[in-house]
């Protein structure tokens, strides 16, 4: 956990994140926080339930904006009609250079959905500063230019009973600070199906690139399946399994 005074005292109390979330009218949402995602209030085209870490994100690896930097805001806005806008922000101080300063670090994205009943899509963009965690009292480093990250997400849900819904993403990036441009993108996929009551519970199976692949590479993937089985009101048992692929050298 990290401290909300970002110092290291021992017995404390550790805060890892905190955020204040509030409506301006009927149709716009904000917040601010300390340790939150800045895709706080994303609206992401995925109702995949998935049990791990990887393949619960819906390919929103990186253009999501888990970095990990101390400040974070956002806005969202609600149009009418299942369509939605968001914008998110986070940012690091390095050193004494504060937020949105050419010696901070700084990632910023959006996103605009379209979510109705049983269908939806939503199209994420991110521009992140490239930095990498230190010792120093800031915590990170840059490491010069910025990776641009791009996604889409996708669901249906056939009105038909017995047939599962359909989640299905995929996110590439494009990194300006690798020269060799052989090497300087990658991509991210997920497929996930999830069908809902069956027995007295819920059934799904995923497949997808175990993290971003790095082009002309050969991708690791990864698939699970998992069912979550309602066993007393307030309790769900879930039996879940998974298998990742890994290099050679990994094995």
């Amino acid at each position: 956990l990290q401290e909300l005074d970002l110092t290291d005292t021992g017995d404390a109390l550790n805060v890892d994140s905190i955020s204040y979330t509030s409506s301006l009218g009927q149709y716009l949402t904000y917040f601010f926080g300390f340790g939150t995602d800045g895709s706080y209030l994303y609206n992401t085209a995925c109702v995949y339930e998935g049990q791990t870490e990887v393949l619960s994100k819906c390919a929103l690896d990186q253009v999501g904006l888990d970095r990990g930097f101390g400040t974070n805001f956002g806005i969202s806005i609600d149009f009418g009609s299942d369509i939605q806008a968001a914008f998110g922000y986070e940012g690091e101080g390095i050193n004494d250079d504060g937020l949105l300063s050419d010696e901070g670090a700084d990632a910023y994205g959006f996103q605009a959905s379209y979510i109705a009943d049983n269908y939806g899509i939503s199209i994420s963009w991110a521009n992140v500063e490239n930095a990498v965690a230190t010792n120093n009292p800031s915590g990170y480093e840059l490491t010069g230019g910025e990776t641009t990250f791009t996604a889409i997400n996708a669901f249906f849900t056939p009105d038909l009973a017995g047939f599962p819904s359909f989640s299905v993403g995929f996110e590439s990036s494009d990194n300006d600070n690798i020269a060799d441009d052989t090497i300087d993108e990658t991509s991210h996929w997920f497929v996930g199906l999830q069908f809902e009551e069956v027995g007295n519970g819920t059934l799904g199976a995923a497949l997808g690139t175990k993290e971003p692949t790095v082009e002309n590479a050969d991708s690791q993937l990864m698939w699970e399946a998992y069912y979550a089985y309602n066993y007393a009101d307030g309790i769900t048992i879930t039996p879940l399994v998974y298998v990742k692929e890994n290099t050679a050298v990994n094995t």
